[in-house]
């Protein structure tokens, strides 16, 4: 008789733990969700949708507190995971940098007119121009 699995601890935050968690379930592994932070928004006085040239996403939780005005806008994610959500989210106008912040700082140079409107930044550290 082979011993039970061993129980995996996940310490994403929600919505991700238990994502991962039924993940783990469907592999026959259990486990526990036991989160190590929490993921909240960070009040911002964010600009006119119209005002900014596109916004530059640094992770799937930036695209769940990004309001709807900036839906219509050109959206650059990091990662294909976050341009996945994106997508899920209603936003349109989306290209994936498929990597990390250096990736995405070359797509922002390669798609958007250095002479343009300002790029709004949204990622974990909050939003800026």
């Amino acid at each position: 008789m082979s011993p039970a699995p061993a129980l995996v601890l996940v310490t994403r935050p929600e919505p991700e733990a238990t994502a991962t968690i039924a993940r783990l379930a469907s592999l026959g592994r259990p486990a526990l969700a036991m989160p190590m932070l929490r993921i909240e928004p960070v009040p911002a006085r964010l600009p006119p949708a119209g005002s900014v040239q596109a916004v530059l996403l640094g992770s799937v939780n930036a695209v769940r507190h990004l309001p709807r005005r900036f839906r219509a806008l050109p959206l650059l994610a990091v990662g294909d995971a976050t341009a996945e959500a994106a997508r899920a989210a209603g936003f349109a106008r989306i290209e994936s940098a498929s990597g990390d912040a250096r990736d995405l700082a070359a797509l922002a140079s390669r798609c958007c007119a250095p002479a343009g409107a300002p790029l709004l930044r949204a990622d974990a550290r909050g939003a800026g121009l």
